[in-house]
């Protein structure tokens, strides 16, 4: 916030994960996860960058100075990067274990609770699930302030003032 940057945030969620575990444990299940771990400290590798576990079989990303374009990116690197990993996945239709990613971009403001600004990613994610899975889904990004100028065309100096 006080940088004035953009701040992305990605809430990951393995896909059929209960379906996972039921069908080769939970010792596999706890790799699979840690192996999925390995995946983003990989992507996002920045030292300003932020993986970290949130429960069960869900992950958080946050990426600082990303904008929504980066976001995607690292997202779909994830994906692909997993891809890469062959986890075999027999209750998944892709027969892989894979995620489903909610993204949330946006320049952090005073008046902004963070806990809304999570929400956002969270409800990305959601739509992502319910789309079929393993897929992105991204939060809309809230409209930027316009300043109008209160006289004169926009591209000139409102009273002479720069």
């Amino acid at each position: 916030m006080r940088a004035s940057q953009f701040l992305g945030l990605l809430m990951l969620d393995v896909d059929d994960f209960k379906k996972f575990n039921d069908s080769y444990g939970h010792p596999r299940g706890d790799e699979a996860l840690r192996d999925l771990a390995t995946v983003l400290r990989r992507v996002a590798s920045r030292t300003t960058d932020l993986c970290a576990r949130i429960g069960g079989e869900e992950f958080a990303v946050v990426v600082p100075t990303t904008d929504l374009e980066c976001a995607q990116l690292i997202a779909q690197q994830i994906i692909e990067q997993l891809k890469l990993k062959a986890i075999l996945h027999g209750g998944s239709p892709n027969g892989l274990l894979t995620v489903s990613i909610g993204i949330k971009v946006g320049v952090p403001q005073r008046d902004e609770k963070i806990e809304d600004f999570i929400d956002g990613a969270d409800k990305a994610l959601y739509r992502a699930k319910d789309n079929d899975r393993n897929r992105i889904e991204v939060a809309p990004m809230e409209p930027a302030l316009t300043i109008v100028p209160l006289d004169g065309p926009p591209d000139e100096p409102a009273d002479g003032i720069l």
